[in-house]
């Protein structure tokens, strides 16, 4: 799953936000290399408890696409904070 979803975020990030994506690209910033672990466990040592639970009840009734939605809300203040 993993994987996977790796190249879905990629692509749309691509899409929906171009000026990261053209960081990333300009600065040899592979995305996987800080959104690897966000998948593996899915934002739990990430994020405040109560949000990454609501997380995980979204992700287990709605899917994979919960995942996508809410690395493309938190991406761009993680990246302007680290």
């Amino acid at each position: 799953m993993s994987v996977t979803l790796q190249r879905v975020l990629k692509d749309v990030v691509n899409e929906k936000l171009p000026v990261l994506s053209h960081h990333l690209i300009t600065h040899d910033c592979d995305l996987s290399l800080f959104t690897f672990n966000w998948f593996l466990v899915i934002f739990v040592d990430s994020l405040p408890a109560n949000t990454f639970l609501r997380i995980w009840d979204s992700f287990l009734y709605e899917g994979s696409k919960v995942i996508i939605s809410t690395f493309l809300t938190t991406l761009p203040s993680y990246l302007l904070t680290h």
